[in-house]
């Protein structure tokens, strides 16, 4: 009996992580959950975050999906979708990745066309544009993701990292698109930003992946992208300033920002989160989040 219905669960995302410009990303423990339908017409709803998201035909869970069926000679019927998110738009927690995801796996699935993860991180790759944020939204964890078609591997983490590290995220109410974010970027760098960068991409890795999380002060230095970005971001420095007062290692733009993600040793979370959210006041929300080391699921 062919399935008509479908659920998909895939996570926010954080890429970049600092120095890993467009080639590290990490899932987090806020969800994009959906259902999938086959119906007779086209139709869409939206509920919390995902009450933002546009009518069927004009959205990304539509176009991943004709992207599948297209890759395997079929044209879409309707679909019938509805969506809870708890990820906000337009903050560098990986909304676009996470729809993408959900229309691929939600394809998949209803046509039974078994399409490996390879494949589904390729499609997922061309529409997004990078593979760092749908990496990590397909498979979970601490990815590392390079090229069009996002050859990627999935990072083993110590099992007590959760213990050792907080991660508070700092949402602001206002957004900031990616391709304004990536306007500002320089289109050539010198040897030294970029060697700059190169070492602290691994020092990162190494550091994420051995447990030896006091590294983590240097290794989430950045010269490539988060300068320049910085200004997009009002408030910024204040509460990078604010974090690292009260103990964090670093802060991060997620993603393209404007998001800010504070690095911290267990003990001082709860600090680092009223610091960040004494400097930003009532212009962002900040909570303690969880890596997740699940990616997207089917059912």
């Amino acid at each position: 009996m062919a399935i008509r219905t479908v659920r998909v669960r895939v996570p926010a995302t954080s890429a970049n992580l600092g120095p890993g410009f467009d080639a590290l990303g990490m899932a987090l423990d806020l969800w994009l959950e959906s259902e999938v339908r086959l119906a007779p017409s086209d139709g869409f709803e939206g509920r919390g975050e995902a009450a933002e998201l546009t009518a069927p035909g004009a959205n990304l869970i539509h176009e991943a999906a004709d992207a599948v069926y297209a890759e395997i000679g079929r044209p879409r019927p309707p679909w019938l979708v509805t969506c809870t998110s708890e990820i906000p738009l337009a903050r560098g927690l990986g909304s676009s990745a996470a729809a993408i995801c959900t229309g691929i796996l939600a394809a998949d699935a209803l046509t039974g066309a078994g399409l490996s993860p390879t494949q589904h991180l390729a499609i997922a790759s061309k529409i997004e544009g990078h593979p760092d944020n749908v990496a990590a939204a397909l498979m979970g964890g601490l990815t590392v993701a390079v090229g069009s078609d996002g050859q990627a591997c999935n990072l083993a983490l110590p099992s007590d990292l959760a213990l050792d590290l907080r991660l508070v995220l700092a949402i602001p109410r206002f957004r900031l698109a990616t391709a304004e974010a990536r306007a500002v970027l320089p289109e050539r760098i010198c040897l030294q930003d970029a060697a700059y960068n190169v070492g602290r991409t691994a020092l990162l890795v190494a550091a994420l992946t051995s447990g030896h999380l006091h590294l983590l002060a240097e290794a989430l230095g950045d010269r490539l992208h988060q300068p320049y970005r910085e200004p997009l971001v009002p408030g910024m420095a204040a509460v990078v300033a604010a974090a690292r007062a009260a103990g964090a290692y670093a802060v991060t733009l997620s993603g393209a920002g404007p998001a800010l993600l504070a690095w911290c040793p267990g003990p001082v979370g709860e600090a680092v989160r009223l610091a960040m959210q004494g400097a930003w006041g009532d212009l962002a929300s900040v909570r303690v989040v969880e890596l997740s080391r699940t990616g997207a699921q089917v059912w």
